[in-house]
């Protein structure tokens, strides 16, 4: 199968379209996702921890109704 090559990988060097800035990077994660957990263990073997910042989505449970079932469910957003 011949397909084209995608568009969206960029590299983040010096002199190219995404330079490396302090504060510029988030990385959004889920803490019951395995891929995050992932991602996490790539960006502290490279040392990138003071360069990108994380926030961890923590699943929050809401009161019960009278029939079981949770009235309310979000996500609380945590800023490492």
């Amino acid at each position: 199968m011949d397909l084209p090559e995608p568009n969206y990988h960029h590299k983040i060097a010096p002199g190219t379209k995404f330079e490396p800035e302090l504060d510029r990077y988030v990385l959004y994660v889920s803490i019951t996702c395995p891929f995050a957990q992932r991602a996490l263990i790539v960006r502290s073997l490279k040392g990138l921890e003071h360069v990108i910042k994380v926030v961890y989505s923590l699943p929050v449970m809401g009161p019960i109704n009278d029939e079981g079932q949770e009235i309310d469910f979000f996500l609380k957003m945590k800023i490492m």
